[in-house]
């Protein structure tokens, strides 16, 4: 898949970081860094409204979704219940920028 090829809801995908790790989901509900991709880096999205704004949903392989928390961590939810579990992200398209 190119930079510019769009993506479906459903579609797997990986997350690379700058560092070259991927974003890992473990079975006990707690989200790391791997230094290669294997099963648990496969995530899926999808887009669901929340109210009036469309909001990213990531699901990993284990069924369970990325929750940011008020706290600067992360970790995984059962099911992402309202806009305010911090299962909804927005999506922040940046290509050949860095964010500062």
């Amino acid at each position: 898949m190119g930079r510019m090829d769009p993506i479906n809801n459903g579609d797997t995908i990986i997350f690379k970081s700058c560092h070259g790790t991927y974003l890992r989901a473990k079975p006990e509900g707690e989200v790391d860094l791997a230094n290669e991709p294997k099963e648990w880096e496969n995530w899926s999205y999808s887009f669901v409204m929340v109210g009036e704004k469309n909001k990213l949903v990531l699901k990993s392989c284990h069924g369970t979704y990325l929750r940011a928390g008020l706290g600067k961590f992360v970790n995984l939810a059962k099911e992402p219940k309202n806009g305010n579990s911090g299962a909804y992200f927005n999506l922040i398209m940046v290509f050949n920028k860095k964010l500062k």
